[in-house]
């Protein structure tokens, strides 16, 4: 990297004056003495002394800096100086010390107040700092209002949403933009939605989960080789995700095959730019809303007007999405489940399902027509018959729904599911770890009664008693369904005494499992 925009010495002068933690700047890094300084740079090959005639802090810095960058080396002296190494060593100057807030802080404000002004920024790599040319970086996406971009730290890619620079100076697009990530935060624990996390004020930005594709790209590629089971199941896990986003009170209204995402084989919601939740009234009020939705899967009556947008609103979206999945396409084609696309899409919106919820017993329904016995009913007869399938019983605990299975065994028949689930851990001891995470993802995403929760917490204490002393992601699993039953959404005060009397007592269960109580 050799030439900024403006004068290099503009920009050398200021990076150094901001290098020395000189008060006047408004970059947080650490305030380094004439020693300090003499030995940051004696890491980067220089050989000098501190003593008498020394120069100013920050003119001995300049002089460093520009022979740095003269010499190519100016990403390396980023690298250095923004090190866990390096900044660990000024820990005790800084109020509240998080090493990654630290740094990612300073990245920011270098950006925002020196490089911005040349067209440039710092990246985080995977083991570096590097100065990138903003005009040569192409986002991975853009919408009306905002771009999304790659990034990576430590070995793991994120994406980047940044409001477009035209808009961030209009408070309207700046609070629409703010609502989108303060919506799409609350659902962080539901695992339904694309996680978010670090809102800049300064950048306008927050950094998302990365998804490896969208809807839209995965069923171009993978459709002339899907089954309807495989379909069902996409269907099925796009239609829960959305009904517990209903149960948090937040409706999507812009929904479409570009906006759920494919993060490691799940299908997840995003793009909460016209989210609304419905239990909090913003100030932010538009006459006319901008880019309101792929149209082929907005309903005609939110269209119309956006303020009319709700849950069977959103039903139309789904009702859309089923059929592009089966149809492959926004042609639709005549299908099993066309029957449902078509109450769900009625223009008369009372000819709709009522809810989400009918909308997705019906599609079971369909899905599990001819079959004489579900998973769970032919499990509790191979109990009460005596006669185990385990071959079966192993099919049933793979599937994607095994959670469900599990749970709905749990509910329907305690001591089947007992004996049932010790044979599977004793023979398949390799598949526990997945099995229970599932298990602990559909309790945490479904509501059940409040009752359910005691023997979903009791089977899984006896699930641990089965195994392996060494099966400790597996063990942290079903801790973690205990622990949830115990002071998550139930609330069962049965369960803080169990977790009080038998698990924190028993000595099996090792302390790193327990940990999470102590919290």
């Amino acid at each position: 990297m050799r030439s900024f925009l403006l004068t290099d010495d503009y920009i050398i002068e200021e990076i150094s004056k901001a290098f020395v933690g000189d008060e006047k700047t408004k970059i947080d890094f650490p305030y380094r003495s004439g020693p300090k300084l003499v030995e940051f740079f004696n890491q980067m090959g220089f050989e000098d002394i501190y003593g008498q005639g020394f120069p100013t802090r920050w003119r001995y810095a300049e002089e460093k800096i520009r022979c740095i960058f003269m010499q190519g080396r100016i990403n390396e002296f980023f690298t250095l100086s923004l090190s866990y190494k390096e900044i660990i060593k000024f820990k005790n100057d800084y109020e509240n010390f998080e090493i990654d807030n630290v740094i990612d802080k300073i990245v920011n404000q270098v950006n925002r107040e020196i490089l911005k002004l040349c067209g440039k920024q710092l990246c985080i790599r995977d083991d570096s700092i590097e100065v990138i040319d903003i005009i040569k970086e192409k986002p991975l996406g853009e919408g009306a209002f905002a771009r999304v971009y790659k990034r990576e730290k430590n070995g793991i890619y994120f994406a980047e949403k940044c409001l477009k620079d035209e808009f961030k100076n209009n408070m309207e697009y700046v609070s629409r933009f703010k609502r989108e990530y303060e919506i799409m935060k609350s659902l962080n624990d539901t695992n339904v939605t694309v996680k978010v996390f670090d809102f800049s004020e300064v950048e306008k930005s927050f950094m998302m989960e990365f998804a490896q594709e969208t809807l839209k790209q995965f069923i171009e590629k993978n459709y002339d080789v899907m089954n309807d089971a495989y379909k069902e199941a996409i269907s099925e896990e796009i239609i829960r995700d959305m009904i517990c986003l209903h149960s948090r009170n937040v409706i999507h209204r812009d929904l479409s095959y570009n906006n759920i995402l494919v993060i490691n084989n799940h299908f997840k919601l995003a793009d909460f730019g016209l989210g609304k939740n419905q239990g909090e009234i913003y100030s932010l009020q538009t006459q006319t809303e901008m880019g309101v939705g792929t149209a082929h899967f907005i309903d005609p009556v939110q269209k119309q007007n956006i303020k009319n947008a709700s849950e069977i609103t959103d039903m139309y979206s789904i009702g859309q999405i089923i059929d592009y999945i089966f149809s492959g396409s926004i042609v639709s084609i005549h299908h099993k489940y066309s029957g449902v696309v078509e109450k769900a899409t009625n223009k008369n919106l009372d000819k709709r399902y009522e809810s989400l919820e009918e909308l997705l017993e019906e599609f079971l329904n369909i899905k599990n027509y001819n079959i004489i016995k579900s998973p769970v009913d032919d499990m509790i007869d191979m109990y009460n018959t005596g006669r185990y399938n385990m071959g079966k019983v192993y099919e049933y605990l793979i599937d994607r729904n095994a959670g469900r299975f599990v749970v709905e065994l749990i509910i329907k028949h305690y001591n089947g599911a007992k004996v049932l689930l010790e044979q599977f851990i004793l023979q398949y001891a390799s598949e526990v770890e997945e099995l229970t995470y599932k298990v602990d993802q559909y309790v945490r995403e479904n509501k059940l009664d409040y009752s359910e929760y005691d023997n979903i917490a009791y089977m899984s204490y006896d699930m641990i008693r089965e195994l392996d002393k060494y099966a400790i992601k597996s063990m942290e699993n079903l801790i973690g369904i205990i622990y949830y039953c115990g002071y998550g959404y139930p609330n069962r005060f049965n369960i803080q005494r169990f977790i009080r009397d038998t698990i924190m007592t028993d000595r099996d269960i090792p302390y790193k499992c327990k940990n999470i109580f102590n919290m």
